[in-house]
């Protein structure tokens, strides 16, 4: 009967020696100082770390405290006072800079560009309008103090 390969048996001497190349117990560093001084060195790297963010962080937080003041300041000084609020109720106050145009019941529709999404229609309409102006006053038919508004659709805008 022939054998397979791999089916035959070998015999030791003894169990140890199908380990030969295994030493018994464990295998100690040559050099049993490099473990603590790279360890020190990882720890003394991790503590320059810390120090650093630590500082950096206060640092951050400095500077966010004098901007917070500074907004603060600021917002203080553009706050509206209530004698230069303006109530429709109100007789118009002649004192203000405001020509008496101003002095109207209702608030006119804004011109923004909202919903175009195009400044050259409504950088357009205003030249348009200061244009006209200009000659509606040289021509006598607008008074100094009249103005005209005109719309986008006038000249084709949608």
């Amino acid at each position: 009967m022939a054998r397979s390969y791999g089916t035959e048996t070998v015999d030791f001497a003894r169990e140890q020696d199908a380990f030969i190349d295994r030493r018994n117990g464990s295998r100690r560093h040559r050099y049993p100082w490099v473990a603590i001084v790279l360890s020190a060195v990882v720890g003394l790297a991790g503590f320059v770390y810390m120090a650093s963010m630590h500082k950096s962080l206060s640092t951050q937080h400095d500077i966010i405290v004098k901007m917070q003041q500074q907004l603060d300041a600021m917002h203080a000084a553009t706050t509206v006072e209530e004698d230069t609020t303006w109530d429709s109720k109100k007789k118009f106050k002649k004192a203000k800079k405001f020509p008496t145009k101003f002095a109207v019941d209702y608030v006119t529709p804004l011109k923004t560009q909202d919903e175009r999404g195009t400044c050259w229609d409504f950088a357009t309409v205003g030249v348009l309008e200061n244009s006209y102006r200009q000659q509606g006053v040289a021509h006598g038919w607008l008074h100094d103090d009249e103005y005209m508004a005109i719309s986008e659709q006038a000249y084709g805008a949608e």
